[in-house]
C-alpha cells in the first residue's frame, strides 16, 4: 500500500501551511509585541517621573534679578522682594527656570517662567511649579476658581492677552487675584504670572499693571 499522500490530504495540508505565519512573519509579530510593551512601561515612568521630580527652588537671592535679566527685560517694583529661583530639567522633555518674588505679609508674588517642554503645556508647568513652592513654604494654598476674564495689555506695540481670575482657598475662604500672561523674552516665551491677596488688590492693582507695562 502507497504511503503518498493523497490529493485531498495534499491539498489540506496545502491550505493549512498558508494559514500559518512565515517564520519571518512570526518574528516580526513577536518584536512588535515586545516593543509595544516596552513603550508602554516608558510611559508609565515618564508619568511617575513627572508626578515624583520637583523644580529644584534656590534661594540665592543675589541669583534671582541675574536670571530674570537673563529671561526678560522687565522692571520689578522695589514691593515685590526676591526669594528665589527655579529650574527643572526633565531629561530633556522639560526644560524651564524662571524666578519668584514676593509682596511683604504674604500679600502676593510675582512668577516669572521660561519652558520649553514637550510634554507640558504653560499652565501644566505653573501648577507643577506651584506644588513645588507650597510645599516649600511659598505661593499659598490652591484655589477653587470662582470668576475669570480675558484683558489685553500694549506690550511692545503688540497687544497681549491677560487672563484674570479671582480664586478662593477651601480651607479659610480667604480669596486672591491670579493675573497671568505670556510675553516674549529674551530667549523665548515668559509667563508672568501674579498672585494677589484679593483684600489688598485695589492697592496693589496699580503696581501689578506698573509691572506688565515695563516689559521691553
Amino acid at each position: 500500500m502507497s504511503d503518498a499522500p493523497t490529493p485531498s490530504r495534499a491539498a489540506d495540508r496545502f491550505l493549512t501551511g498558508l494559514n500559518q505565519p512565515a517564520p519571518r512573519s512570526r518574528l516580526a509579530t513577536v518584536l512588535s509585541t515586545l516593543l509595544t510593551l516596552l513603550l508602554l512601561a516608558l510611559c508609565g515612568l515618564c508619568g511617575i517621573g513627572l508626578y515624583y521630580f520637583r523644580p529644584q527652588v534656590d534661594d540665592d537671592l543675589v541669583r534671582v534679578n541675574v536670571v530674570k535679566a537673563e529671561m526678560l527685560s522687565l522692571n520689578v517694583p522695589d514691593e515685590f522682594e526676591p526669594r528665589g529661583t527655579i529650574e527643572w530639567d526633565f531629561f530633556w522633555l522639560v526644560l524651564m527656570r524662571g524666578v519668584y518674588y514676593e509682596l511683604p505679609a504674604g500679600d502676593g508674588m510675582l512668577m516669572l517662567l521660561q519652558v520649553d517642554s514637550r510634554l507640558m503645556d504653560e499652565t501644566d508647568v505653573r501648577e507643577h511649579v506651584e506644588r513645588t513652592l507650597q510645599e516649600k513654604g511659598g505661593g499659598g494654598l490652591p484655589l477653587t476658581i470662582i470668576s475669570s476674564q480675558d484683558r489685553t495689555e500694549m506690550i511692545n506695540g503688540q497687544p497681549v492677552v491677560f487672563r484674570e481670575r479671582v480664586g478662593e482657598s477651601p480651607s479659610d475662604k480667604s480669596r486672591y487675584r491670579l493675573i497671568e500672561g505670556v510675553v516674549d523674552g529674551n530667549a523665548g516665551k515668559v509667563l508672568i504670572a501674579f498672585r494677589i491677596a484679593e483684600d489688598v488688590w485695589e492697592e496693589r492693582q496699580e503696581l501689578v499693571e506698573r509691572t506688565i507695562l515695563s516689559v521691553r
